[in-house]
């Protein structure tokens, strides 16, 4: 189960120019100006990896087969409540919308008050 950007960040955590002020490097000076975005957009991205969380706002997507029933599974001699899990964090909590193909084939989107998005 994957995730998908609908849509991105609308721009990174740290700015150009705050990255040129932090490794010293004068405003009009240029010619660095490409590697030192790309160095940014490469930091980010590997730091959102590492920690599980997404540094800016973005729209994601994720896709099940299946339908996801909440059941009572065991483990270790208790019961625990299985839960689809959202594992990109942090999540809004006006952000989460469940959409489903019906048996008809049309999408439908289920209903807010039949679910708890625990932060």
């Amino acid at each position: 189960m994957t995730y998908t950007v609908k849509t991105p960040p609308a721009n990174d955590p740290v700015t150009l120019s705050e990255a040129k002020a932090w490794c010293k490097i004068e405003e009009d000076e240029t010619e660095a100006d490409e590697l030192i975005t790309e160095l940014i957009a490469v930091s980010t991205k590997l730091a959102e990896q590492f920690t599980r969380r997404a540094f800016m706002p973005r729209t994601m997507q994720r896709l099940l087969d299946y339908f996801p029933v909440p059941d009572w599974i065991m483990r270790q001699e208790r019961y625990y409540r299985r839960q689809l899990q959202l594992t990109v964090t942090p999540v809004r909590p006006t952000g989460v919308t469940i959409t489903y193909i019906d048996p008809n084939g049309a999408t439908q989107t289920f209903d807010p008050a039949k679910y708890i998005v625990n932060y």
